[in-house]
């Protein structure tokens, strides 16, 4: 969803990030992103195993920081 109060979001969003958590700030979206490793998708899963676990991980945490409460309540009232 885009909103015309993405500087405000991305702001109101800091304290709560974890210390790996960044804001990506564009004109009209502010995303939260964690870095993972880079996969190579043509090695076999066992040679990659470790980093896809890594970036699920990582995507869970991203999803139960969109789901919690209070973060909730900044998105919703930047829309």
């Amino acid at each position: 969803m885009t909103t015309r109060k993405s500087e405000e979001l991305a702001e109101a969003l800091g304290p709560l990030l974890q210390p790996d958590m960044m804001v990506r700030l564009m004109k009209s979206m502010a995303f939260v992103n964690v870095q993972t490793p880079a996969i190579n998708h043509l090695l076999d899963f066992d040679t990659v195993k470790d980093d896809v676990l890594a970036s699920l991980h990582a995507l869970e945490r991203l999803w139960v920081f969109s789901m919690n409460k209070s973060v909730r309540k900044l998105i919703l009232a930047a829309i």
